[in-house]
């Protein structure tokens, strides 16, 4: 499973990119972040905390795949600047089509 925290601007760009390397499934879910740009404002002696508006973005691929979809996402999403996301990459214990049963990389 490859998760990427995604500034939602790049949104279209990495979808048009996964889909010319042949990902064409993902699932794409609101989220807001807190990292280290500039999202911590000390003010007397109160902090304030700005969180940035994001997107979620996670793709189920098969093992041999996961790579090149990594390698996809970063040269579609590096910017350069701070806020450019993340990536996870994190192993599957079990995949289910839930319309037809299908078990493992086939459900995929």
């Amino acid at each position: 499973m490859v998760t990427l925290i995604i500034h939602p601007g790049r949104l279209d760009a990495l979808k048009k990119a996964l889909w010319e390397q042949g990902f064409r499934s993902l699932t794409v879910s609101p989220a807001e972040g807190l990292g280290l740009q500039k999202s911590l404002l000390e003010k007397d002696l109160e902090f304030v905390v700005a969180m940035a508006p994001r997107l979620r973005v996670e793709i189920a691929a098969k093992d041999g795949d996961s790579a090149r979809l990594v390698e996809t996402a970063l040269e579609c999403l590096r910017t350069g600047r701070v806020g450019d996301g993340k990536v996870f990459v994190t192993t599957l214990d079990e995949v289910v089509r839930v319309r037809t049963g299908e078990r493992g990389e086939s459900a995929l």
